[in-house]
C-alpha cells in the first residue's frame, strides 16, 4: 500500500505540469489615447490566434485591468471593437510565449480624434456608472414629481432597461449608419440628440406650466409646454422643435 500511495504522489504533479505547459496570457488596460489616459471599462478585447483562429474573450474592469489568460504559443490579433464615442483597435502579430505573460496597454481614439476640450476622457466619465440618489423622488406642492435640478446623463443606466426607439427613430439611426458615420448617433450628423442623450449634465426648471431644459451649450435650449395646449397647426419650425408633456 504504501508503494502505491507514493505512486500517486509522484504522478499528480507531472500531470498538473502537463496541463500547465504550453499556455501564456496577454494582459495589460485599455485607456483613453487622449491625455493622461483614463481607464474605459467594460471594453470587450479579444485574440484571435492567427495559426489556429481561435478566439479569446474578456472584457476590461473598472480600472481599465483586463487579462486574457490560456493562450497557446503564437502570433495574435489583439481587437477591441463597440465602445461607444471609440474606435475600434486591432492590433496583429502579437506574440504570446510558454508560460509567460504578455503586457499591452491598448490605448483608444475616441471619434472626435481626441479634440481638447471633448475627448476620451470627457466621455468616459460623462457615461461612468454612478450609484442612483437615494430617497423618495422630490414633489412640487400639489404632488406631482419635481424634475428641477442638475442632472447626469449616466444615472438612467442604473434604473433599468433602456425605452427602445421608436421606428422611425430607429429607421432614421440605421439611415445615418448608412453614410459612413461611425456612429447611429444625431449629434453626429450635427442634428439635436435630446436631452438624454447629452455626454454632459444638464439642468431642468419646472413650473406648473412650462419645463425648461438648459444643456449646457451642447444643444439649444428647449421649452416644453405643460398645460395642456396641443400642437399648433402652423408654427415657425425651430432646431428644437415644439414640444409638449404632462
Amino acid at each position: 500500500m504504501t508503494i502505491i500511495k507514493s505512486t500517486w504522489i509522484l504522478i499528480l504533479p507531472a500531470a498538473a505540469a502537463a496541463i500547465c505547459f504550453g499556455q501564456g496570457s496577454i494582459s495589460g488596460k485599455i485607456l483613453t489615447a487622449a491625455g493622461n489616459g483614463a481607464a474605459i471599462p467594460n471594453a470587450p478585447v479579444q485574440a484571435k490566434n492567427l495559426a489556429t483562429q481561435e478566439i479569446s474573450k474578456a472584457a476590461s474592469a473598472s480600472d481599465g485591468s483586463y487579462a486574457l489568460s490560456g493562450l497557446a504559443p503564437g502570433a495574435y490579433e489583439i481587437s477591441v471593437e463597440n465602445v461607444t464615442f471609440f474606435l475600434p483597435f486591432h492590433q496583429s502579430g502579437v506574440q504570446v510565449a510558454d508560460g509567460k505573460t504578455r503586457r499591452l496597454d491598448i490605448r483608444l481614439d475616441d471619434f472626435q480624434l481626441n479634440t481638447l476640450g471633448d475627448s476620451g476622457e470627457q466621455f468616459v466619465a460623462a457615461f461612468a456608472d454612478k450609484p442612483t440618489p437615494p430617497g423618495p423622488a422630490p414633489r412640487t406642492s400639489d404632488g406631482k414629481p419635481d424634475l428641477s435640478g442638475v442632472w447626469d446623463p449616466a444615472i438612467p443606466k442604473a434604473l433599468g432597461e433602456a425605452p427602445q426607439p421608436l421606428p422611425s427613430a430607429e429607421a432614421a439611426a440605421k439611415q445615418r449608419g448608412k453614410r459612413g458615420r461611425i456612429t447611429d448617433l444625431a449629434e453626429e450628423a450635427c442634428l439635436p440628440g435630446g436631452f438624454s442623450r447629452s455626454p454632459i449634465g444638464y439642468r431642468i426648471v419646472q413650473t406648473p406650466s412650462l419645463l425648461v431644459i438648459l444643456d449646457g451649450g451642447f444643444n439649444p435650449d428647449r421649452q416644453i409646454y405643460l398645460d395642456g395646449r396641443e400642437h399648433p397647426k402652423e408654427f415657425n419650425l425651430s432646431w428644437m422643435g415644439h414640444s409638449i408633456g404632462h
